[in-house]
C-alpha cells in the first residue's frame, strides 16, 4: 500500500514537471498572438501651440478619451499597460466650427496591430475673445444701510475666453463682507464673472482676479425737528400749543453736507390738518443727500387744546409776603377789592383745575411799581399758558 502511494507521488511530480516544460516551450518557442484592450486612454492633440496662434480654443471643452485594442505576441504585450500607451492626433489646417482628428497611437515595438474606438473624433473650436466687463460690489452685513460710498481701484476688468462663454458674462461681481464694521475702511475682494442671473461663469479667464475697495461710511449728527405752518395757520409763534414726539432726530450724509444743516423742517402744516384733531402725523421735508437714521420720514404733533378758567379769591386768601424788617406789622389791606378776578389758560392735559391750586399773593418788598403800590403775584404746581390778575396793582 505504501509503495503504491509513493509510486503515485512520482507521477504525480513527472506530470508537474511536463506541463512546465510544455509551457515554457509554448512561451519561448511558439509565442502565442494574443489581443487587449484598454478602455479610456487619454488623447492628446499635437499641434495646440496653432489654436492659440490662431486664437482658437476647444469649446466646449470636453475629456478626449479613446479605447484601444492591441494584438500582439505575448511576449510584447507583457510590458504594456496604460502609462505606456500615447494616442493622439493633429489637427489640420484648424478653423472655428467642427474639426476632424484621425487619431494614431505610438506603442512599443514587435506590436502587430491595433485598433482605436473612436478612430476619428469631431472637435469644437470657437474664436477667443477678449472684452471688459464692468466691476460691481455687492454688499453683506448689517451696517450696508450705512455705507456711503464704496471705490474700487478699478472699475473692468478684461475677460478672455471662449466667445459663448464671454458672452454669458454680465459683470464682474466683487462680494463686501461688512457686518460689524462701522468706520471707513480699506479691504481686498476676489473678482467672479457671472451671467444675467448672479450665477458664476466658469471656463473664462480674467485680467486680474482681485480688487481693493474703499469703504465709506456715512457720518451722523443729531438734530431738532422744526415745525413749518403754512400762511391758514394764525399765530404760528406760540410754539407751546403744540409738542413733537421725536423731537429730534439722526440724520446721517456727507460731512459737508451735514454741516450746513441745523435742523429738519416738516412739510407746511395747514389750518385744515389742525381742525377738530388732537394728533396728527406730519411728513419730514428731507432734504436731498440726506438720510434719516431708523428711516424715519414723519413725527407725531400733538395739539395741545387750551382751557381757559376764572375764579374769584377773597382778599382775606392772598398772602401777604412782608420785608423781613417789617414781620408781625399789620399791613392795611382795605384799599384792595373783596375779590381778585383770576383767568388763567391752560393745556387740556391739566385736569380738574380748581380755586385751590392757585395761591394768589403781594409781596411788599417789590416796589417796582411806587411807594404804596404793589402787583398782585401768583404760584401755582401748575404751568399756565396765561394768566390775567384783575387789579394787576393794589395800593397798601
Amino acid at each position: 500500500m505504501k509503495n503504491r502511494l509513493k509510486n503515485n507521488t512520482k507521477i504525480k511530480l513527472i506530470s508537474l514537471l511536463s506541463a512546465l516544460v510544455l509551457w515554457l516551450y509554448v512561451m519561448t518557442v511558439e509565442d502565442p498572438v494574443e489581443t487587449r484592450t484598454f478602455s479610456d486612454i487619454p488623447v492628446t492633440i499635437t499641434n495646440m501651440s496653432v489654436l492659440e496662434e490662431r486664437g482658437l480654443t476647444i469649446y466646449p471643452k470636453e475629456e478626449l478619451l479613446a479605447d484601444i485594442s492591441i494584438r500582439a505576441n505575448l511576449s510584447s504585450l507583457r510590458p504594456i499597460n496604460r502609462d505606456n500607451i500615447y494616442i493622439y492626433g493633429r489637427l489640420d489646417d484648424p478653423k472655428e466650427g467642427k474639426n476632424v482628428v484621425y487619431l494614431q497611437a505610438n506603442l512599443p515595438e514587435r506590436v502587430n496591430k491595433y485598433d482605436i474606438k473612436p478612430n476619428v473624433i469631431t472637435l469644437d473650436l470657437e474664436k477667443v475673445v477678449n472684452e471688459k466687463r464692468s466691476i460691481s460690489v455687492d454688499v453683506e452685513g448689517e451696517p450696508k444701510i450705512n455705507i456711503d460710498n464704496i471705490e474700487t481701484n478699478k472699475k473692468t476688468v478684461d475677460v478672455s475666453g471662449p466667445r459663448t462663454l464671454v458672452n454669458k458674462v454680465t459683470s464682474i461681481k466683487a462680494t463686501l463682507d461688512a457686518s460689524d464694521k462701522y468706520k471707513d475702511f480699506s479691504t481686498k475682494l476676489k473678482l467672479v464673472p457671472v451671467d444675467a442671473n448672479g450665477d458664476a461663469v466658469k471656463g473664462v479667464k480674467l485680467d486680474d482676479n482681485f480688487v481693493v475697495a474703499t469703504v465709506k461710511f456715512l457720518q451722523e449728527k443729531v438734530v431738532p425737528v422744526k415745525l413749518v405752518f403754512d400762511d391758514s395757520v394764525s399765530n404760528q409763534s406760540n410754539l407751546e400749543n403744540y409738542s413733537i414726539n421725536p423731537k429730534d432726530i439722526t440724520i446721517e450724509g456727507k460731512k459737508e453736507a451735514l454741516d450746513n444743516i441745523n435742523g429738519i423742517n416738516t412739510k407746511p402744516i395747514t389750518a385744515n390738518d389742525l381742525k377738530n384733531n388732537n394728533s396728527i402725523d406730519v411728513a419730514l421735508d428731507i432734504p436731498k443727500d440726506i438720510k434719516i437714521k431708523n428711516k424715519i420720514s414723519s413725527i407725531k404733533l400733538n395739539i395741545n387744546k387750551n382751557i381757559t378758567s376764572e375764579f374769584l379769591i377773597s382778599k382775606s386768601d392772598i398772602e401777604i409776603v412782608s420785608k423781613e424788617s417789617e414781620t408781625g406789622k399789620e399791613v392795611d389791606l382795605s384799599k384792595i377789592p373783596e375779590n381778585i378776578k383770576i383767568t388763567v389758560s391752560y393745556s387740556d392735559e391739566i385736569k380738574d383745575l380748581s380755586q385751590k391750586d392757585i395761591q394768589l399773593y403781594i409781596d411788599m418788598a417789590d416796589t417796582s411799581q411806587g411807594e404804596g403800590k404793589y402787583p398782585i403775584k401768583y404760584k401755582s404746581k401748575y404751568d399756565f399758558k396765561d394768566v390775567q390778575i384783575e387789579p394787576k396793582i393794589v395800593e397798601i
